[in-house]
């Protein structure tokens, strides 16, 4: 196992366009010069993958109420898949873990859909806390979210 930068790009859009459970809506974060991805690799074969964006701005680019104010040596999880099939292996775990060593100078931040629960439970069992809450419309409802911040 390994984890690699941007790697096979095109690959990742199969597991987004296959995996994605409705939670994730913004593709184009995949191959966007504006985004980090970290890839989970096994026998050159990407498993999983992270998108960051690298600014302090992120709600605001979201158009999330959060009405936390968010430093600027801050980094935010635009979105975690792992391929199907591969779940609950460890893979987001892995992830996340590479994440919290290679930005641990960073505030990293995170944003949890209520109704997600596996993403809620991968979070707060990495040390991910809640630091604010706030509604955002979907489509015809209104969707609680959770803002999360890693606490080393």
């Amino acid at each position: 196992m390994e984890i690699k930068k941007d790697y096979k790009l095109n690959d990742l859009i199969d597991i987004f366009n296959e995996n994605n459970q409705g939670f994730v809506f913004d593709k184009s974060s995949i191959t966007s010069n504006e985004f980090i991805r970290y890839v989970y690799v096994e026998n050159e074969e990407p498993l999983g993958y992270l998108v960051l964006y690298p600014k302090s701005d992120f709600a605001i680019k979201e158009n999330y109420d959060v009405k936390v104010s968010i430093p600027e040596n801050s980094i935010y999880i635009w979105h975690i898949i792992t391929k199907k099939g591969h779940e609950r292996k460890g893979v987001a775990k892995t992830l996340i873990n590479f994440l919290k060593n290679e930005y641990k100078h960073f505030n990293i931040y995170s944003i949890v859909d209520e109704n997600n629960s596996p993403s809620n439970h991968l979070h707060k069992s990495l040390g991910f806390l809640p630091v604010d809450k706030f509604k955002k419309a979907y489509k015809d409802t209104l969707e609680t979210y959770t803002l999360v911040k890693f606490q080393n």
